[in-house]
């Protein structure tokens, strides 16, 4: 069964008219085998207060998706800052944006609900399944999809997240060195629930 609630920042609707999706695990249509074995893999580690420790993420363990993953903070100042960008994201967005804050590569009247729903899914012990939309240099188009899952850090607190992003738009249609992804926006985004 799926859950659709009201979007709300600072008690106004800022998505349009747009509802928010919640979406049982079972309902979630992943549509990409690496997804499945990323949550599966994810369900599978210890879990401490409903979470497992980021700390006991180990990339050995899921080595075939490690160039697609990044790991993001959520720190006390409202940036999201990346601590890991995956070797084949890094070659795809044309540079590497470990230790930057993620915000920064979203369009500014998307930063509040992006920070909003990292919030939500943190405190909620959700996931996050999305279809994104990056946008190079040039104005090109690159789409890809990305499943988003909370963790802990050393002390229990949730503000790890750990993604695992899908590029759709073929490797060879733009040169990453020389057009480099400048913006992120998202086409679509809900919640999974995984009770």
């Amino acid at each position: 069964m799926n859950v659709v609630f009201d979007y709300l920042v600072n008690g106004r609707n800022t998505l349009r008219g747009m509802k928010m999706l919640v979406e049982k695990l079972k309902d979630v249509d992943l549509g990409h085998e690496p997804f499945v074995d990323f949550i599966s893999y994810w369900l599978a580690l210890p879990k401490t207060n409903g979470l497992p420790y980021q700390s006991d993420f180990n990339p050995a363990d899921v080595r075939h998706l490690l160039q697609d993953i990044t790991i993001y903070e959520m720190l006390e100042n409202n940036t999201i800052r990346c601590r890991l960008m995956g070797t084949g994201l890094v070659e795809g967005f044309g540079w590497d944006y470990t230790d930057h804050d993620y915000l920064s590569l979203w369009a500014e009247d998307d930063r509040d609900k992006l920070l909003y729903h990292f919030k939500k899914m943190l405190e909620m012990q959700m996931g996050i399944s999305t279809d994104l939309i990056a946008i190079a240099q040039s104005g090109f188009e690159v789409s890809g999809s990305a499943i988003w899952l909370p963790a802990s850090d050393g002390n229990g607190k949730a503000t790890r997240i750990i993604a695992l992003t899908n590029e759709d738009t073929p490797k060879n249609s733009r040169d990453p060195r020389e057009d480099k992804v400048v913006q992120v926006k998202a086409s679509r985004i809900s919640f999974i629930d995984f009770n």
